[in-house]
């Protein structure tokens, strides 16, 4: 029986971190483009948790993290002049997540290894709670990616001729990729887009997928 534990804590400070986000062009600013950028200083904090038990043949590895992230950066937003009743823009400041930092990250994964013959399977599954996927130029209008499971499976088998054989699957559980944004708007009241105060802006789908192949080492 084999079994180990730990259990951490983390401070990072990051400056100037690249952050991917839709900005304006700087002379046409009708043009929006997709682009990396620096927008200041971010501060992530959190908890790091690992467990692995193994009893004989098989065995157990979870792991989770728990990450506290924030940084400050400028946004649009708009105001109504009440003078000339015209809509104004107005630079604000707007503290968030770092973008692709999730608060939560699980995974756990069950193992079978036979070194003796040659063979070394394992299930996984991970968990990856809701982040930014992409930075807004206006104030609460980023587009977040929900929370996703997703459930992995590989098999090799080793020969003593250095040669050995594996299929891997992913995706089992089909998970897709949506993004969203925290709102809704009453013009979409109509539409099936909207759901527990978010509004769904895309939805893709992966499907499976399976490599079966042989290694020769030499």
């Amino acid at each position: 029986m084999c079994i180990r534990d730990r259990v951490g804590a983390f401070y990072k400070k990051i400056q100037d971190p690249i952050e991917y986000t839709f900005q304006a062009d700087a002379v046409r600013g009708q043009d929006v483009f997709y682009m990396p950028g620096n927008f200041g200083t971010a501060r992530n904090y959190g908890l790091e948790v690992d467990y692995i038990k193994f009893i004989k043949k098989f065995g157990v590895k979870a792991n989770y993290t728990y990450t506290h992230s924030r940084i400050t950066t400028d946004k649009f937003s708009r105001f109504r002049d009440p003078v000339t009743d015209q809509l104004l823009p107005m630079n604000v400041k707007q503290t968030r997540p770092l973008y692709g930092q999730s608060a939560h990250i699980a995974n756990l994964s069950l193992i079978y290894k036979d070194t003796k013959h040659g063979w070394d399977g394992q299930l996984s599954a991970s968990y990856t709670g809701e982040r930014i996927n992409t930075i807004s130029q206006f104030v609460d209008n980023d587009l977040w990616q929900k929370a996703f499971i997703q459930m992995d499976a590989s098999i090799e088998k080793k020969f003593k001729n250095n040669i050995s054989v594996f299929i891997k699957a992913g995706n089992l559980l089909d998970t897709p990729t949506e993004l969203f944004i925290k709102g809704t708007n009453p013009a979409n009241q109509n539409f099936a887009v909207e759901t527990d105060g978010k509004t769904l802006i895309r939805k893709d789908k992966y499907g499976h997928s399976y490599l079966i192949g042989a290694r020769y080492k030499f």
